[in-house]
């Protein structure tokens, strides 16, 4: 009879459990709906889908437990098929500040980007001309200026004060004198001091203690602003506002949001219809500056196709992107904390460097 009891108990067990399965088998799929946009979702040469938002998705999906159902539309459609319920999820280069309908929701943003440059890399000559461009602009004639004639104040000053008591280093003679306070004043400013030339009174040694603090400032203010200057040409951030573009060729991909900012700042341009073809014509001379999504850009250039470009580091606009939900989606919640867990693992910063050489 025990036998029994236990044979019917294991039996009771393993139909309960073959029914869960069941059940969890006959859930429906959720309709995700895919918007092609390298890096984030794009089909490799086996034509499976890839990319900085497909991989993460299907691993928050599989943490989940969500089965799938994929489709390809394109971002615009995507959000009316979600708002009207056709479709559960949009994923892709999709971020709430450019898709952003009633009836749609977003998850917390995975990944932040933005708009950026691409430009021929400088050669020498371009740099230092950029450099001396940059100098003109910045008023650096004005300072180089105001402490040659500081210096010459000083030089004048030091022999007033001396000439008379300190006749072996400040000359009487006002030619000689006079180039000898030139000579003091140059090697103190620039701290090298060679001693050969001293004062002796107290206003000499006054003007010789306020004489040296100047110097240090001045020579301090002159050095930093070569040096921010060829770093700055040397990085190629030069284009930093739109005003840096107004006489350049500018081109970008038809279609895109670098185009739709474009178009809102009022800059004339020239139109591509992929990124690779843009990058083409900049690489032939045709083009001064790319203007694309930087993601996208680090994504060809780790495909070998921006030899001899560079990406600028001064982003034009930031912005986070997302998956793409139905409003008050019983999603949200799940895959928000799924997405948090995932992004704060190696496996995510695997995946941007898969696509991004991070």
């Amino acid at each position: 009879m025990n036998l029994l009891k236990q044979a019917g108990a294991i039996i009771l067990m393993q139909m309960l459990l073959l029914t869960a399965c069941a059940a969890a088998d006959s859930a429906p799929a959720v309709k995700v709906g895919i918007a092609p946009a390298p890096p984030f979702a794009m089909k490799n040469a086996k034509g499976e889908w890839e990319g900085i938002s497909i991989d993460l998705w299907k691993a928050v999906a599989a943490e989940l437990g969500i089965q799938c159902e994929y489709r390809e539309y394109d971002c615009a459609k995507i959000a009316k098929m979600i708002a009207d319920g056709t479709l559960d999820v949009g994923i892709g280069r999709i971020s709430s500040m450019e898709l952003n309908s009633p009836g749609t929701d977003f998850t917390h943003p995975f990944y932040f980007s933005g708009i950026a440059l691409a430009s021929p890399k400088m050669t020498e000559r371009e740099h230092w001309l950029s450099v001396i461009r940059m100098l003109r602009e910045n008023n650096f004639i004005f300072l180089l200026f105001m402490i040659l004639l500081t210096l010459a104040l000083s030089g004048i000053t030091i022999w007033l004060l001396e000439h008379r008591r300190n006749p072996e280093h400040f000359a009487k003679n006002p030619f000689h004198g006079i180039g000898s306070g030139l000579w003091w004043s140059a090697t103190t400013i620039t701290t090298v001091g060679y001693g050969d030339k001293a004062p002796v009174t107290f206003g000499g040694r006054l003007l010789a203690f306020f004489w040296m603090l100047t110097g240090i400032t001045l020579v301090s203010v002159f050095t930093a602003t070569i040096t921010s200057m060829c770093t700055v040409s040397r990085l190629g951030n030069v284009y930093e506002h739109l005003e840096d573009l107004q006489n350049k060729r500018v081109v970008t991909v038809a279609g895109s949001p670098a185009e739709i900012f474009l178009q809102k700042s009022g800059l004339d341009y020239q139109k591509a219809s992929t990124t690779p073809e843009a990058l083409k014509l900049l690489a032939d001379g045709n083009a001064d500056m790319v203007v694309d999504e930087q993601s996208t850009l680090k994504y060809y250039a780790r495909q070998g196709k921006m030899a001899g470009m560079i990406i600028l580091p001064h982003l034009l606009t930031m912005k986070g992107y997302s998956f793409i939900l139905a409003k008050n989606s019983p999603l949200r919640d799940q895959l928000n904390q799924a997405i948090g867990e995932y992004i704060s693992l190696p496996a995510w910063h695997d995946i941007l460097s898969r696509y991004l050489d991070h």
